[in-house]
């Protein structure tokens, strides 16, 4: 029997739990177990889903949900965070249910729609350092958000900033060098743009052409094109 193919790819990862939840268990079971539903049916699930999020699996009183990218993850927790305070506001304080949310952007193996790895992982204890009400995220999460958003907003050496910072956080990642050689394509710097190209293509071939030769759906055209532009600026092989 031939054996299957284990799908590995780069996620961002959002774990969150309810801050004290067995304190609140114990005040009120019911209670607390109704109102956790109802933030969840009308708030929590309805994020999730405007952000392209897919919740992979709930527990008792939290949740790990995928995410296509930094920036729709962090996006989606404040907005969760957000609205949560408001609902709290009329709730005394030893019965309001606040989220901890953790960010991180990393590699998951996927198996069975369930994610694990090192990812996973990090996320697990980058939630565990967040304050109830609070969104903590990665180093490494955040920026490449910011050089992200840098990027696509047209300042080509804030994205290069960006990602050297990333590089010298974790040099084994090719999204930094994919977001730099883009960059420097656009400033005109060919040939450190082409080592940073190289570079990208060596450490993960894979990552590099789902996000490049593949486009991923959930990546808005003008965004690919833009990027695309740089790369082959930078020397981008033709297929």
């Amino acid at each position: 029997m031939a054996e299957a193919r284990v799908e590995r790819r780069l996620a961002a990862i959002l774990a969150a739990d309810v801050a004290g939840y067995s304190r609140l268990m114990g005040i009120d079971e019911e209670g607390t177990l109704a109102a956790l539903k109802m933030c969840r049916r009308e708030l929590f699930d309805l994020k999730i889903a405007e952000h392209r999020g897919r919740i992979v699996k709930t527990t008792g009183d939290g949740a790990l949900v995928e995410f296509p990218s930094a920036g729709d993850a962090i996006r989606c927790a404040t907005d969760i965070q957000r609205a949560m305070a408001v609902r709290n506001v009329d709730i005394a304080e030893d019965r309001r249910i606040e989220f901890r949310i953790g960010i991180n952007v990393g590699d998951i193996i996927i198996d069975e729609g369930d994610i694990y790895g090192d990812g996973v992982n990090i996320d697990a204890r980058v939630e565990a350092l967040a304050k109830p009400g609070a969104v903590f995220v990665s180093e490494y999460a955040y920026q490449l958000w910011v050089g992200a958003a840098d990027f696509y907003a047209g300042n080509f050496q804030a994205a290069v900033e960006a990602a050297d910072r990333l590089i010298r956080f974790r040099p084994d990642k090719s999204n930094a060098y994919r977001f730099k050689a883009a960059a420097l394509g656009h400033l005109g710097r060919i040939e450190e743009a082409n080592k940073a190209l190289t570079k990208a293509i060596e450490i993960s071939p894979q990552n590099f052409d789902y996000f490049v030769r593949k486009r991923p759906t959930w990546m808005r055209a003008v965004d690919h094109d833009l990027q695309i532009e740089g790369l082959k600026k930078a020397g981008l092989p033709k297929q």
